[in-house]
């Protein structure tokens, strides 16, 4: 079982998409990452998709932060 979310940071148009794998499963397979990357085109279609690590999101938080509750 995998489990994750698509988080679109507050007032901003930055999301950000954590998908793991279920405990002991071991990372994605390139097929199952290649679908995450289509599905998210299709909801965003006019997105630039890339893959970051939450040291990015961190910084992003970090300039809207005086924004946030």
């Amino acid at each position: 079982m995998d489990y994750g979310s698509v988080m679109v940071l507050p007032g901003t148009n930055i999301a950000m998409v954590l998908s793991f794998t279920g405990d002991n499963h071991g990372p994605k397979s390139l097929d199952a990452i290649k679908k995450i990357y289509t599905n998210l085109g299709e909801k965003f279609p006019n997105a630039e998709i890339t893959a970051s690590n939450l040291n990015n999101l961190a910084k992003d938080v970090n300039a809207i932060k005086a924004n946030l509750p």
